[in-house]
């Protein structure tokens, strides 16, 4: 019984390989070459012997069969050989996804430090807002790096008026605050129904409050009139840059007058529509013109400011003639430095030095080094610090709060950069000249600066024990180290190297 059992057992496996073989012709074509379709197929003992001679883990991938054996021998369910390939082929491709997440984070990491590292705190150029033959004035875009300063509530301008040029009667809707470093000028506004006037000259800090009309003229023949402004634009509509209401003007600019029925405006000033209809056409020079003279007999007179005749009358019985107000400018260049040594000086004006500083929450500063000086690495606790190159070119270095370098940029003449509040930086004049910036902080007390470098550091300050002990290094070595430096604040450069092929 146990022969016969065995018998029809193994014939009944031999019919099955059989009827499986025959059932797979394609893939026993695709497996044996040597028997392309249109041959007849091997006879049985062959086909069992080679079948009996291939390893069944290879026959199944050709099959594309689920393993029936585990790799320890033991027989598995062919379903639940294909559950748990199906959960390593899930976990592998886990595994994959893991990996790839990791590559990625770790690139975005190594892009950010690099974006960090390659971060430009040098301002973009300012844009063209008005630009005529007398003159132009230039506002910093709100994109890009100068987003730090929209942030922050602050715009940049810088206006430039050619000899006897104009910039004709306006008011802004923004506190602004100008520093002339170039030419001379005289700045007229209107305040309590009368025209002040003030003249102004290189150095000079003045204040024009938020919609407060004023216009401003360049006096001198031969010299052109630049002025660096701060807008302080909280208040500013729709978070814009400052906008220019001009009182005056025709088709270009058109004055506000422009925006009131012709009818209403006869109305209120009394005059002809004819009148009004010449005072709103006349101008089309653009904002900044040329000045054809004042009338000295009567300098209130806006005939002088080629407004024509019919305005001249309007304005002369709400404005009046120029008094002096007794509100002054500060002169920057004219203020004794705060610190000076034989490699340069620095200079700084607070709101207890000028009242109108203290209004506006501003501070205006000058640095002047000498060539290869060094403003040592320091901070300002106080205030953002916003700087005009004037002369020269140099380098400024700025540092994140992490110690890896935020910057270093040259800049040069006409170039305008800031430090964020608390980082901390340094700026190195050119071998080959002197260098020297000016501008604005966000503070109208004094900044305190805290050096790192040179006699008067804020590292002496602490306990020698506990520096050590931080740097780990020896206290001798750390006392030694701090006291190399004699100077202070403004310190000596590397010293040039010299040229041996000079030598004799």
């Amino acid at each position: 019984m146990g022969t016969y059992t065995l018998r029809y057992k193994s014939c009944w496996w031999v019919v099955a390989a059989l009827l499986l073989c025959i059932g797979c012709r394609t893939s026993l074509s695709t497996r044996w070459p040597q028997y392309p379709h249109d041959h007849a197929l091997p006879s049985i003992p062959a086909l069992i012997g080679q079948m009996v001679a291939e390893p069944l883990h290879v026959l199944d991938k050709q099959l594309q069969l689920k393993p029936l054996f585990s790799e320890d021998g033991q027989a598995v369910s062919g379903y639940d050989g294909g559950r748990q390939e199906e959960e390593h082929e899930r976990e592998r491709e886990h595994e994959h996804e893991r990996h790839q997440k990791e590559e990625e984070e770790h690139e975005h990491h190594h892009h950010h430090e690099k974006t960090q590292r390659q971060e430009s705190f040098v301002l973009e150029k300012p844009i063209k807002v008005i630009k005529t033959e007398a003159g132009e004035l230039r506002m910093l875009p709100q994109a890009g790096i100068n987003s730090e300063l929209v942030r922050q509530r602050l715009g940049l301008g810088f206006l430039s008026l050619e000899p006897k040029a104009l910039l004709i009667p306006q008011y802004i809707d923004a506190d602004c605050l100008f520093l002339v470093h170039e030419g001379r000028g005289q700045l007229s506004w209107v305040e309590e129904g009368d025209v002040q006037e003030v003249d102004v000259e290189e150095g000079d800090v003045f204040e024009i409050e938020s919609g407060t009309v004023f216009y401003m003229l360049n006096q001198d023949e031969g010299q052109r009139l630049s002025i660096f402004s701060i807008y302080d634009t909280a208040t500013v509509f729709n978070d814009q840059m400052f906008h220019s209401f001009f009182v005056a003007g025709g088709q270009k600019p058109k004055t506000i007058l422009s925006g009131f029925d012709e009818d209403v405006l006869a109305t209120v000033f009394k005059a002809h529509a004819d009148e009004v209809g010449d005072m709103l056409s006349s101008q089309t020079q653009g904002p900044i013109i040329y000045f054809s003279g004042r009338n000295e007999s009567k300098r209130g007179d806006a005939a002088g400011l080629g407004l024509g005749k019919s305005l001249t009358d309007m304005l002369d019985r709400y404005i009046g003639l120029p008094t002096d107000s007794g509100k002054k400018p500060y002169n920057l260049f004219k203020e004794k430095a705060d610190f000076g040594n034989d490699y340069g000086s620095t200079t700084t004006i607070h709101g207890k030095d000028f009242k109108l500083l203290k209004a506006l929450n501003k501070g205006v500063f000058l640095v002047r080094l000498k060539a290869g000086a060094v403003l040592a690495p320091h901070w300002n606790p106080r205030a953002t610090e916003i700087a005009l190159v004037t002369k020269g070119e140099g380098e400024t270095q700025i540092v994140y709060p992490n110690g890896s370098a935020a910057a270093t940029q040259r800049v040069s003449e006409g170039s305008v950069f800031f430090v964020p509040q608390n980082f901390p930086m340094c700026q190195i004049a050119s071998q080959s000249g002197s260098f020297e910036f000016m501008g604005f902080t966000t503070s109208s007390r004094p900044n305190r600066p805290q050096f790192l470098a040179g006699s008067n550091s804020v590292l002496k300050g602490i306990e020698a024990e506990v520096l050590a002990s931080s740097f780990n290094i020896p206290v001798e070595h750390l006392q030694h180290f701090l006291h190399l430096q004699p100077e202070a604040v403004i310190l000596p450069g590397q010293p040039t190297k010299p040229n041996l092929d000079t030598i004799i």
